[in-house]
């Protein structure tokens, strides 16, 4: 399952390393989806961003969604300047906190 990252609040791990994602058929599907995706993604739990990358990688909108502030600052020093158009920080609970626009 590839080398696991304690999260800062530790709450969880982020097991999605680069092994794991070419090796993941469920990784793979979505990345493939987001090549094609005309809505935006949600990641909740983002961790460190890592599937984020991947997204915002093959064109997609993300909305990388963490509690902890910590994992949204490293998130977002993994993915280039010229695509932060295509990525939207929050660091709201899901779901009670997060609120969407109709649509």
């Amino acid at each position: 399952t590839g080398k696991t990252l304690l999260t800062y609040n530790h709450f969880g791990f982020d097991v999605l390393d680069p092994a794991t994602a070419n090796e993941s058929w469920l990784i793979k599907k979505i990345v493939d989806f987001a090549k094609e995706a005309k809505q935006p993604f949600l990641d909740v739990g983002a961790g460190y961003g890592r599937l984020t990358k991947l997204l915002i990688n093959e064109g997609a909108k993300v909305i990388c969604n963490e509690i902890d502030f910590h994992h949204l600052i490293y998130a977002r020093q993994q993915i280039q300047p010229q695509h932060y158009d295509r990525l939207h920080l929050n660091n709201k609970r899901f779901p009670d906190e997060m609120n969407f626009e109709e649509g």
